[in-house]
């Protein structure tokens, strides 16, 4: 089983990048442990073994050093116990190799020094999964009025991130799937060379779905949705959807109930709503006290995502409808199950003075469909096809946002959501 291992160790400018997997009682040709030490010239660091080697349940007692192809470049020192030195020389790569012992198991371990005039790290770097990262190496020490001879990439964990371009000291970044790695880039300038060292921490945004039950002769629901304007409008876009269905009581003469109250009524038996207002935040009741919205939604904003869904398309078919394409990839280590994918459209903004005095009703729903999805496997992938009805009391596309959300049906928690402006 391999077990990959992501560890940091400062000294000076000594930076260390490692991945272990299991090991045997003897050594086989395929070292047991392996991994990149990067220091400047004159710099040197005791490292412990043991720690090195993320070892949990094992102790290196003794070791010897069986290789070291280039002295000029590192000098290493053996030290008591598990305790090894390490000075950087001249610039350039080498290779280290050691026997290490903790008594009932050996262990092979390669490594590879680098040393370099020049070292540079740069701070975390948060990517939105299918987002891009442009680095400028001007920033990281590479001289711009300097000739760039080579690059070369590598990173500590595969599969995340790749490169995709390079120019005029632009260096990006695409992302694969959600992880962390590191990134280690070796650019050469006339005989010079520049180590930088990037933590990049590829994610899935998160987007909330805030549902609240109201109705314009509610007295309560004013403030409530008062109070929800005012999340909205503090919320980036891309963090939370806001759906409003308005219910028949208590006045039975709200027009936004009427233009879809089949819809409106379906909504209210799936979750067993019986006032107005009801709040619920992706999926799940918010608490009765309105001070509480604000804080539930920031919790429910960081719940790790395991699904992105991205809406491929929306075109109009006839004059009353419109077709959602959409993409849901799944990044769950276990297969998803009783899953319902959701489809919305809401208007911005209604005008109509109600009985409570509410004269402009917010993200009104307009119509929603739902389908059944039975599962989705580990690193699964669903392409799909939503349909609308959509009348547009207003000639502005713009107002009207479609919402794509998937839900777990047997516990009401919504997995993901995302929406895209209909303009």
């Amino acid at each position: 089983m391999i077990r990959r291992t992501f560890m940091t160790i400062s000294a000076s400018l000594f930076t260390l990048l490692v991945w272990t997997c299991s090991l045997g009682v003897e050594p086989v040709s395929k070292p047991d442990f392996s991994g990149l030490i990067m220091l400047a010239p004159g710099d040197s660091s005791t490292l412990s073994l043991t720690q090195l080697m993320a070892l949990e349940n094992d102790q290196i007692l003794t070791y010897e050093v069986t290789g070291l192809s280039d002295s000029s470049i590192a000098q290493v020192w053996n030290l008591s116990g598990d305790s090894l030195k390490v000075m950087g020389g001249q610039a350039g790569v080498c290779d280290l190799t050691l026997l290490a012992s903790s008594g009932s198991s050996r262990y092979e371990v390669a490594l590879k020094i680098s040393v370099s005039s020049v070292h540079q790290s740069g701070s975390a770097n948060s990517i939105n999964l299918g987002d891009t990262l442009v680095v400028n190496l001007w920033d990281y020490g590479v001289v711009e009025s300097t000739t760039i001879d080579s690059i070369h990439l590598n990173f500590s964990t595969p599969g995340i991130c790749q490169q995709t371009g390079f120019e005029n000291g632009l260096l990006s970044f695409s992302t694969i799937r959600p992880g962390e790695t590191s990134a280690v880039i070796e650019v050469w300038q006339s005989g010079t060379r520049t180590m930088i060292e990037l933590e990049l921490d590829v994610f899935i945004q998160r987007m909330v779905l805030a549902e609240l039950f109201t109705n314009a002769g509610c007295i309560p629901c004013a403030p409530a949705n008062e109070l929800l304007n005012a999340i909205n409008s503090a919320s980036p876009e891309e963090e939370l959807a806001v759906i409003r269905y308005h219910v028949s009581w208590p006045s039975p003469n709200d027009p936004m109930y009427h233009y879809n109250r089949s819809e409106s009524t379906a909504r209210v038996l799936y979750y067993g709503v019986s006032q107005a207002p009801t709040f619920v935040i992706d999926g799940v009741f918010a608490p009765s006290s309105t001070d509480l919205w604000s804080t539930q939604i920031q919790q429910a904003s960081e719940n790790d995502a395991l699904i992105r869904i991205e809406i491929s398309d929306v075109t109009d078919i006839g004059v009353d409808s419109i077709a959602i394409d959409f993409q849901m990839d799944s990044y769950a280590e276990t297969e998803l199950t009783n899953l319902r994918i959701m489809f919305a459209v809401t208007e911005d903004s209604v005008e109509f003075l109600g009985e409570n005095g509410e004269d402009l009703h917010m993200q009104v729903m307009r119509d929603y469909h739902y389908m059944p999805l039975a599962s989705l496997a580990p690193d699964g992938q669903f392409l799909g096809q939503g349909r609308l009805k959509w009348t547009a009391v207003s000639a502005d596309r713009s107002r009207y946002q479609v919402i794509v959300f998937v839900q777990n049906d047997s516990d009401k928690k919504l997995l993901q959501a995302t929406q895209i402006s209909l303009n």
